[in-house]
């Protein structure tokens, strides 16, 4: 690492209990680290450079890393500042909730293993930033989802199906205490859309790439 280096250290929570074992990343400019919390919950980097710092806090790994979907559940994520001279040590206390509801067809009926997506919106602490966590989940043959483990915050859900449709925006908050529950997702039939563009209309010299944008 070039320049100016300090210790960074930290203490992590999940839930009120010590998260032993999840992943801590540290990423900024020329660097990008990783470490696993000890039995204590603590981490400590024993160099990172001065200036703004990305953090990360996943959930441990599965134990099966080829199994279907497996990955380690991201659950905060914050960007700290790092001075000159002045080891940083953090306190970091996460909250998690869920989020669960289900997908309606086109039909009315139940979407079974349709696409959820959930972005959410998560303020730090003290309000100054916001930073964006994204969640993906299946449906099962209910169309019934669940989002585990979600951080407090405004969560925005969307659902799609192959060659059924796909849905409107659906708002969630994700309040610390409580969880979101019986959230409807209804999904709306898409189209196809094709045509030609006449190049002739842009004069000389032809553009070699056009762009098109469709607004709802």
């Amino acid at each position: 690492i070039e320049g100016p280096t300090v210790r960074l250290t930290g203490t992590v929570t999940v839930d009120g209990l010590l998260a032993k074992d999840h992943l801590v990343t540290v990423w900024g400019e020329n660097t990008h680290q990783r470490r696993t919390l000890d039995a204590a919950g603590r981490f400590e980097f024993a160099q990172v450079p001065v200036g703004s710092l990305t953090v990360q806090i996943q959930e441990p790994p599965p134990e099966d890393l080829f199994a279907p979907r497996a990955r380690s559940l991201e659950i905060w994520r914050s960007t700290v500042t790092t001075e000159a001279g002045k080891d940083l040590d953090l306190p970091i206390e996460v909250g998690t909730w869920s989020v669960e509801g289900v997908v309606i067809g086109t039909d009315g009926a139940f979407a079974a293993e349709a696409d959820v997506n959930a972005n959410g919106a998560i303020k730090s602490k003290d309000g100054s930033r916001t930073d964006w966590i994204s969640r993906h989940e299946r449906c099962d043959q209910n169309g019934r989802f669940r989002f585990a483990k979600l951080p407090a915050g405004e969560w925005t859900i969307t659902a799609t199906k192959r060659q059924v449709g796909r849905s409107t925006q659906v708002k969630a908050t994700v309040a610390v205490g409580a969880s979101e529950t019986g959230l409807q997702v209804t999904l709306a039939a898409t189209h196809v859309l094709k045509g030609t563009v006449d190049l002739q209309a842009f004069g000389e010299p032809k553009p070699k790439d056009v762009y098109l944008w469709m607004n709802d």
